[in-house]
């Protein structure tokens, strides 16, 4: 494991991005899902935040990408062709330590509901605060 650097934009983006939209198709809560683009905007952005980002190397190769905003794991993406090897574990217990070394007394995290994540969190402790519910109108 280590820092974010700007090289590692496009291959955590990536990461990041199929991720998530893999997750919200699984759950089945978001029918308009589609996978993000990067941008230059957003890598800038990442960028200026490089120190609340990291990346978990494997075999030479980024595998996985996390983001801790204060206390707040605020996501975990782990390729799927190397899932269930503990890599997500690892990372989520290395990613809680540096929040702690930080001198933050708690972790959170979201966790949307049906994410199969939510197995990993719970056996590492994580309780449920509260479920927060999201409405939407298409117009």
């Amino acid at each position: 494991m280590r820092g974010y650097k700007d090289e590692d934009y496009l291959v955590c983006q990536s990461l990041y991005a199929a991720a998530f939209h893999e997750m919200r198709v699984r759950v089945g809560c978001f029918p308009d899902s589609a996978i993000a683009q990067p941008s230059e905007k957003e890598r800038q952005t990442w960028k200026e935040n490089a120190a609340n980002r990291f990346v978990y190397e494997f075999n030479g190769e980024i595998v996985a990408y996390g983001h801790i905003p204060g206390n707040e794991i605020g996501s975990v993406s782990v390729r799927t062709d190397v899932q269930g090897r503990g890599i997500g574990r690892t990372f989520v217990k290395y990613l809680c330590n540096e929040i702690i070394r930080r001198g933050n007394p708690s972790v959170e995290l979201w966790c949307v509901v049906g994410n199969h994540a939510r197995n990993l969190y719970d056996s590492l402790g994580f309780t449920e605060k509260h479920v927060a519910q999201f409405m939407r109108k298409t117009l």
